[in-house]
């Protein structure tokens, strides 16, 4: 071989070599970015057929959410706009009675008599002719509240009457029988007040602490009495204000309710509530002591108790009930070994003499003694005084006060109360929880 020829070979070899060497990393970086092409549109067709799937679940869910409203919903408006009365409450799916539909925990239910409405919840059942219910300044009611261990609540059970505007009454539900489950009651209703508004609402609640729950509301439609009393009250609004006088520091009061916390005590208190629900004498004697603290005055026992508050003349008609409805209405508070009612802690160094205590929430002090007084203001758990005339101006289911503001006005007498008026003080007499004292003054 020559020199020239063993010089071409040399330069054949190396061109190859270059050649090789610029187009393989080509090819393998093309192979490479093929892979990674076919990767992402193999991921995006995933994508796109998982979208199609979700497509057509919702696609498929909004079809039946329409038929469900159509058969369910459909019946309950065409109700509605017939504007014959009937409410979307008396039907269920394709117009069958007695299918229930519920609203904010309340259920009405169609009976068998096609007029009637039954509306109930956890604690009460109500059987009303129809809804709204019509009533005048007395009414009944008639309905089932559970009662044992399985109810949703160990709480007072209450009632209360109420415009729009005003708390036209209100009160304690009647005893039960003692039995567990739904157990019947009747309930009777006298207003108070006369409605400001045709319509209003009859509220059944547990109350428990202080604190409501289990409400079941009842539209009212008030019907005016031809020919009764009430059709001709005329409420007066021109009882004088007391003075104003000098404004003083506002404070607070507070409701200490603490019967709960013994075991004994509290079952104790629920069969006192019980006594004085059921108007019991004999079972209010049996949660008193024989030697019960009765006055200042020094009269104590069953005797003094039954002369002193009519209970052998004409029991039902005591005012005993009231009075220690309204004692025991905020609880008991402890002291010591003792427990007082009402649980109402007053600010130290309070005036004992004079002062008054709306205990409530937005309770309405008004210019006159009466549902149609002008609002001044509204109080939530208020220290307030009596006038300088101390009573001189409360009147029947009033009390006049003086507001931090110097301003005077009037609260209807539920709201108020006042230190020195009737109390309870319980203690152990042999081992057993009892009233000892029940007592009004200093």
């Amino acid at each position: 071989m020559s020199t020239h020829e063993g010089r071409d070979h040399w330069q054949e070899w190396i061109k190859n070599q270059l050649q090789e060497v610029e187009v393989l990393p080509r090819k393998e970086y093309l192979e490479e970015s093929m892979k990674v092409l076919l990767a992402t549109l193999h991921e995006e067709r995933r994508k796109v057929r998982f979208r199609k799937r979700i497509r057509r679940t919702l696609e498929g869910m909004a079809v039946a959410a329409a038929a469900v409203a159509i058969i369910y919903v459909a019946p309950q408006l065409n109700n509605l706009l017939q504007g014959d009365g009937s409410t979307a409450l008396d039907q269920g799916p394709a117009g069958q009675p007695g299918e229930k539909i519920s609203i904010m925990g309340e259920t009405a239910k169609e009976t068998e008599d096609s007029s009637a409405v039954k509306l109930e919840n956890k604690m009460f059942h109500i059987q009303l002719p129809a809804s709204p219910l019509k009533v005048g300044s007395e009414f009944e009611v008639t309905g089932e509240v559970k009662q044992g261990p399985e109810a949703d609540s160990q709480g007072q059970l209450r009632y209360e009457v109420e415009d729009g505007h005003n708390i036209l009454a209100s009160g304690t539900l009647p005893s039960v029988g003692e039995g567990t489950g739904w157990q019947p009651f009747v309930l009777k209703v006298k207003l108070e007040q006369k409605p400001t508004s045709p319509n209003g609402l009859l509220i059944l609640y547990t109350n428990q602490a202080g604190q409501r729950s289990n409400e079941l509301t009842i539209p009212l439609q008030f019907v005016e009495q031809q020919g009764s009393p009430d059709a001709a009250v005329k409420h007066d609004v021109s009882a004088p204000l007391p003075p104003a006088e000098e404004a003083y520091p506002a404070q607070s009061v507070r409701v200490l309710d603490r019967h709960e916390e013994d075991q004994a005590f509290s079952s104790y208190f629920k069969l006192l509530h019980k006594a004085v629900q059921e108007r019991d004498v004999a079972a209010l004697k049996k949660a008193m002591s024989p030697e019960i603290y009765l006055s200042f005055g020094g009269q104590k026992g069953y005797r003094d108790l039954e002369e002193m508050w009519k209970l052998k003349t004409n029991p039902e008609a005591s005012p005993i009930w009231s009075e220690l409805e309204k004692a025991l209405k905020y609880g008991a508070k402890k002291d010591g070994e003792y427990f007082r009612a009402p649980a109402i802690e007053l600010p130290a160094g309070t005036d004992e003499y004079r002062a008054r205590a709306i205990v409530g929430s937005n309770v309405n002090v008004r210019s006159a003694p009466s549902m149609d007084g002008k609002v001044i203001e509204q109080v939530s758990n208020l220290l307030v005084r009596m006038p300088k005339d101390l009573t001189k101006y409360d009147k029947p289911g009033w009390k006049a006060v003086i507001l931090p503001s110097g301003k005077p006005g009037y609260v209807a007498a539920e709201y108020v109360v006042e230190p020195l008026g009737y109390r309870a003080v319980f203690g152990k007499v042999d081992g057993k929880w009892t009233m000892i004292t029940w007592i009004a003054g200093d």
